[in-house]
């Protein structure tokens, strides 16, 4: 049905709008980046051209995320910022939140770090008010990744232990692969390698079963690669980054691999 209305001209302009969204999201997914980008602005016209403010959000986001994938991050933060100042004038507070959790990664990245602090804190005080128990964890992971980065492993602890604590009191198995591997940087930051290893394996089985992509599973790899060399295991940590899926396309780092809980349309969700 979805190809159909994609294609279909003759459609209802509504419906092919959403049709456009939902397989440009579909599309981004699976790593189709380019035809999700040539979807999802097709279905941002359709939507403005219907006065639909909440499509335009939605596809807002999807495009944010899309280039931020593609490596376009100045232009996913431009994206995201329209989608920002739309869901606020929406009172769409889920949706707020979403959108200040996808800035502040993206500020992250592009080492805006004096903005990603507030926005992720604005986030983290929405989401508690609403009582979005996924969005609170979320938020939390992203405070430890972003602390880690500051070299304050004992504080980015204190964060990611509650992020796991309050997940698996709301048996959130598809969010816990992200905080989970968060916890085994932390962790392997501190100096704890035997917790290290623990939580960067359990991310892994997590993410082989949610049929995770190459990025993530190639991430949480690298991690037990690290911790591996610096158990002076050297051999098998070199193993292990050879064998890393993607190891020899794309670049992948902490931040690459932050598509984990992303969800283009429906926030990012959530780094590690």
């Amino acid at each position: 049905m979805l190809p159909e209305l994609v294609s279909a001209e003759s459609a209802a302009p509504a419906n092919r709008a959403l049709a456009l969204n939902a397989a440009g999201r579909l599309a981004w997914r699976i790593g189709d980046h380019a035809t999700a980008s040539i979807r999802c602005e097709a279905a941002l016209d359709l939507f403005r051209a219907l006065e639909d403010r909440p499509g335009v959000a939605s596809a807002l986001d999807n495009l944010a995320a899309i280039a931020w994938r593609r490596g376009d991050s100045e232009r996913g933060i431009a994206w995201c910022e329209a989608c920002l100042s739309l869901r606020r004038e929406l009172a769409d507070d889920r949706g707020v939140a979403d959108s200040l959790s996808n800035l502040a990664t993206l500020c992250l990245e592009t080492h805006h770090h004096a903005r990603t602090t507030p926005l992720l804190q604005e986030a983290l005080r929405i989401q508690r008010e609403i009582g979005d128990v996924i969005g609170v964890a979320n938020s939390l992971n992203n405070l430890a990744m972003y602390t880690l980065t500051q070299g304050r492993p004992e504080a980015a602890r204190a964060w990611v232990d509650e992020s796991v604590s309050l997940l698996r009191a709301a048996g959130a198995v598809l969010f816990l692969p992200n905080s989970a591997h968060t916890r085994g940087l932390v962790a392997m930051a501190a100096g704890d390698t035997d917790l290290a290893a623990e939580c960067c394996r359990e991310s892994l089985l997590l993410r082989l079963r949610q049929q995770a992509s190459p990025l993530e599973l190639a991430s949480c790899i690298d991690s037990l690669g690290a911790v591996a060399w610096h158990r002076g295991r050297h051999e098998r940590a070199v193993g292990r980054r050879d064998r890393a899926p993607g190891r020899h396309g794309p670049r992948v780092s902490a931040l690459a691999a932050r598509g984990t809980g992303t969800g283009a349309g429906g926030g990012q969700r959530g780094a590690g």
